[in-house]
């Protein structure tokens, strides 16, 4: 599988000159993805984005040929998208994770290990399939890592749908809505016995106080790798997420704290919301983008309350 995920870089290779200031890309995996997408269509989003005059569409097709789809061989037209993204057929019986076992795992593997498959590019963006942008990425980029931050991501809402106790939000009342989700929805995970093993080791780790303020939407995720400093930080983190989800179950946004935590940062608290992460020294490292809130519609960041900021999801 290793030799595999580097030929696929090396078919990735000549983009270098065209995308190597930011990379944005996905990944779709499935054939109940592409129906999925087709129902949420359906109930329809905006056509428009920011400004009312750009589409996700003019968008996708402004970063000329850089949003990269990850896409199993034979789904979809493999010469290109008419929304302006550029797929990149896989073929399923190379992949990590092999036919007999679930394709989230090997999503895992692309979100997490971009920096392998695009080792030239000095930013990535990854934003989940089934989400859309609400403002132009570069920019958004540009404003999330300011003050130096190697990466950024999306903090996880109140929300019922990651915590069934809003009073008690925590890593481990996460992993407890994930089991308690599975009556409604089985594919939750492919293994409810090792989310249900992940939960119990945390529950005894010493610092599980601490990584309540790591969690975050792993649906959306900026990393800058154009200095040494956040080279290192964004390979230690992604490589000890990966580990995480190797050891433990497919879900990610409870493998993410651990993994952060791994890399010798710790999170401090901003007066905008924002959680700052920092190293030892106290260097700025990453930046979790306070989700904001349906009651303050001029702080919504997170998807499931605004279109405005950072990606569009119907409602």
């Amino acid at each position: 599988a290793t030799d595999y995920l580097r030929e696929v870089a090396h078919r990735l290779k000549p983009a270098a000159p065209r995308c190597g200031s930011l990379v944005v890309y996905s990944a779709a995996l499935g054939e109940n993805f592409e129906l999925g997408v087709a129902r949420r269509r359906g109930r329809g989003w905006p056509p428009w984005l920011l400004n009312g005059s750009t589409t996700d569409v003019e968008l996708k097709r402004s970063l000329r040929g850089c949003w990269f789809r990850f896409v199993i061989g034979g789904e979809g037209d493999h010469g290109g998208y008419a929304d302006g993204t550029t797929p990149v057929p896989l073929e399923r019986s190379l992949l990590p994770y092999g036919d007999d076992q679930n394709m989230r795992r090997n999503v895992k593997v692309l979100k997490m290990l971009g920096h392998e498959l695009f080792p030239w590019a000095r930013r990535t963006i990854w934003i989940d399939a089934k989400l859309r942008f609400g403002a132009e990425p570069r920019a958004y980029a540009a404003y999330a890592l300011r003050g130096g931050a190697c990466a950024a991501y999306m903090g996880l809402p109140a929300h019922r749908t990651a915590f069934a106790d809003l009073e008690k939000r925590s890593l481990v009342q996460h992993g407890e809505t994930i089991v308690a989700a599975a009556a409604r929805r089985p594919g939750v995970s492919a293994d409810l016995g090792a989310v249900r093993a992940q939960v119990a080791s945390y529950k005894r780790r010493a610092d599980a106080a601490a990584l309540d303020a790591l969690l975050i939407d792993s649906a959306y995720l900026i990393r800058d790798f154009s200095t040494p400093r956040c080279r290192s930080f964004n390979r230690a983190a992604n490589c000890a997420w990966f580990d995480e989800i190797d050891c433990y179950s497919d879900r990610d946004q409870l493998a993410f704290p651990p993994a952060l935590a791994r890399a010798g940062v710790r999170a401090v608290f901003s007066a905008s919301g924002d959680v700052a992460v920092v190293d030892a020294a106290g260097a700025l490292t990453a930046t979790i983008l306070a989700p904001g809130g349906p009651d303050d519609p001029a702080a919504a960041r997170h998807w499931y309350y605004s279109h405005a900021v950072a990606v569009g999801r119907c409602r």
